[in-house]
C-alpha cells in the first residue's frame, strides 16, 4: 500500500529541500534522481515548503503502513532519534555518522514532531501522504570522480558501455562477504548503491591514492563494531537489516554513514542502560532466558543474515572485535552513577559479560557457516571429477 494518496510509491527515496542546481549538482555529487523516486524539479517549489529546517535537502524514507500505525510509528522514530542522539556526527565517538530525522508526520491530527518535541501543525504541503510518514536528512552521494573511477575499476568493458548515464549513490560496505572481481550485470534494486568487499576497496583506495583516499580499513571495521554495540546497548535495538555504507561527507571527501533502522527490532528497553541496577530485561523475540541468552540470539542472527561485518578468520575481525568491547564499555559509562552502587556494578558486569558472549557465539557461528561451505565445495569438486 502506498503512502501517497495519488502514487504508487511505496518506502522509496523523495527529495525534500530547495531545488538543486546542475552546478551545485557538479560540486556536491548529488544525483537529480534517487532510485526510483519521485523529485523535486529545478525551477519548482519543494514538497514541505517552510518545514524544512534550515533548508537543508532530506529524503523521505520510510513511510508506516496502516496496519502498523502507532507502535511501529513510535518504535521507528525512537530507533532514528537515540541512533542520531547518541552517534550523529561525534567523530571522537565512531568513524560512522548517520543521518538527522527531520520528523514523523501522522496524517490524522495532521501535526508533525519527533519524540520529545511538541507536535506541531504542518503546512497543506504533506497532503500527499496519507499514511505516518517520516523525513530525514539526506545522505551525500560519494563523489563524481569516485564513482567513475569505481565503474573503470570494476565495470566489464560491455556494461561501462551499456551504462553510460548509471549513477553510483552509495557503496555497500561488505567486509564479511567475498564479491566478484568484475561486474557484469548490475542486480535490480542495487543499481545505486553497489558493494566492495576488502579486496574491491584495496583496489578502490589504490586506484584513487592522491585523489580521494578512503577511510584506513582497520578504521571502517572498528567503526562497524562499536557501531553495533551502541545499537545493541545504547539504543536497545538489535541492529538487523541496517545499511553500512559509504557516501560523501557533504565537502569534498567520503564519510562512512549507517542508515535505515527501519526493520530493527527492539531487544531492550528504550535507554536500556539508563534501568541498571534496577532490573535490566531483554523483550519482543529475545525476551526468554538471561541477558547473555538474548546476545547469543543477536549473534546467532548477524551471522546468518548479515554481510557488512568482517568474519572471525579475516584479519579485520580484531579491529571489529575491539570496536565491539569498547562500544559495549562506552555505553555503560555513559550511565555511570558516582559511586556506583553494588546493585549498578552487577549489572554493568553482565552487560560486559553478554558483550562477550555475543562475540564468542558470532565466532563460533561464523565458523561453523565456513566449515558447512567447505563441505559443500568438497562435494561439488568430487561430483565434478566423477
Amino acid at each position: 500500500m502506498s503512502p501517497f494518496k495519488s502514487d504508487r510509491i511505496w518506502n522509496q527515496h523523495v527529495f525534500l529541500g530547495p531545488p538543486i542546481s546542475s552546478s551545485r549538482r557538479r560540486r556536491s555529487g548529488r544525483a537529480p534522481l534517487i532510485l526510483s523516486a519521485t523529485t523535486v524539479r529545478e525551477g519548482s517549489s519543494h514538497p514541505l515548503g517552510d518545514d524544512v529546517p534550515g533548508g537543508r535537502l532530506s529524503v523521505i524514507k520510510h513511510a508506516v503502513s496502516a496496519d502498523q500505525d502507532t507502535v511501529r510509528r513510535s518504535q521507528l522514530t525512537l530507533s532514528y532519534t537515540e541512533t542520531y542522539r547518541l552517534i550523529g556526527r561525534d567523530p571522537s565517538s565512531t568513524s560512522f555518522a548517520t543521518p538527522a530525522p527531520r520528523s514523523m508526520f501522522n496524517p490524522y491530527t495532521r501535526t508533525a514532531y519527533l519524540p520529545g518535541m511538541v507536535e506541531s501543525a504542518c503546512s497543506s504541503t504533506w497532503d500527499m501522504f496519507e499514511f505516518p510518514t517520516m523525513s530525514l536528512e539526506m545522505v551525500p552521494s560519494i563523489l563524481p570522480l569516485v564513482a567513475t573511477t569505481y565503474k573503470n575499476t570494476f565495470f566489464s568493458s560491455s556494461l561501462v558501455d551499456r551504462e553510460t548515464r548509471f549513477n553510483i549513490r552509495l557503496l555497500r560496505l561488505y567486509l564479511g562477504r567475498e564479491l566478484p572481481s568484475t561486474i557484469h550485470e548490475l542486480q535490480p534494486g542495487l543499481r545505486s548503491d553497489l558493494g566492495l568487499d576488502v579486496s574491491r576497496y584495496i583496489r578502490l583506495d589504490k586506484a584513487l591514492q592522491g585523489i580521494a583516499p578512503l577511510p584506513p580499513l582497520h578504521d571502517v571495521a572498528y567503526g562497524m563494531g562499536r557501531i553495533l554495540a551502541q545499537l545493541h546497548y545504547g539504543v536497545g535495538i538489535d541492529g538487523m537489516d541496517i545499511e553500512l555504507v559509504l557516501g560523501g561527507d557533504g565537502d569534498h571527501g567520503l564519510r562512512c554513514w549507517v542508515i535505515d533502522y527501519n526493520q530493527c527490532e527492539r531487544w531492550l528497553p528504550p535507554q536500556p542502560l539508563s534501568h541498571l541496577g534496577t532490573g535490566l530485561a531483554t523483550t519482543g523475540r529475545y525476551a526468554s532466558g538471561s541477558l547473555d541468552d538474548g546476545a547469543r540470539r543477536l549473534a546467532k542472527r548477524i551471522s546468518a543474515l548479515e554481510h557488512y561485518y568482517p568474519r572471525p578468520h579475516q584479519s579485520l575481525y580484531s579491529h571489529f572485535q575491539a570496536g565491539y568491547r569498547v562500544g559495549v564499555t562506552a555505553s555503560i559509562d555513559k550511565y555511570r552513577p558516582k559511586p556506583p552502587t553494588a546493585a549498578w556494578a552487577a549489572e554493568a558486569e553482565a552487560v560486559v559479560q553478554a558483550g562477550e558472549a555475543f562475540l564468542e557465539t558470532y565466532e563460533i557461528k561464523s565458523k561453523e557457516s565456513l566449515e558447512a561451505k567447505a563441505r559443500i565445495a568438497a562435494r561439488r569438486q568430487k561430483v565434478a571429477n566423477v
